[in-house]
């Protein structure tokens, strides 16, 4: 494993409903997915391309041309937070089954290095190839 990916390892992704930890599947976003029947979800942020630091105005722009690219997926808004490092937290969206093309799509788009993306019962990240 590489620096980054242990870095990675350490964010949780979290709303006012759930917390979801990288390689875990539990609890209240379980039960959640079962009940709606979604198959299989990501998580991403446009903050920050490439992880680079940019000014919260430029984020917010870039977080507005994402919501207007989620209208044909179920989503949620959810915060990606760092619990071990002060790389500041990201604001973003749960999207529900989405599939694994679509995510690498808006992954590429708003050049994102890594991606949350699994199923009801794991998940992993999604690597920007460049």
């Amino acid at each position: 494993m590489n620096e980054l990916e242990g870095i990675f390892k350490d964010v949780i992704y979290e709303n006012d409903r759930w917390i979801i930890e990288y390689g875990k599947i539990k609890g209240d976003f379980k039960k959640y997915m079962e009940e709606k029947d979604y198959k299989t979800f990501c998580f991403i942020t446009p903050y920050n391309p490439s992880n680079i630091i940019i000014d919260d105005s430029s984020n917010a722009v870039r977080l507005k041309k994402l919501d207007k690219r989620l209208k044909k997926w179920k989503h949620k808004e959810a915060l990606s937070r760092h619990t071990k490092s002060d790389y500041p937290p990201e604001r973003g969206y749960i999207i529900f089954d989405i599939n694994e093309d679509d995510a690498k799509e808006l992954q590429r788009d708003f050049e994102q290095v890594a991606i949350l993306y699994g199923n009801r019962k794991e998940c992993d990240f999604l690597w920007l190839k460049v």
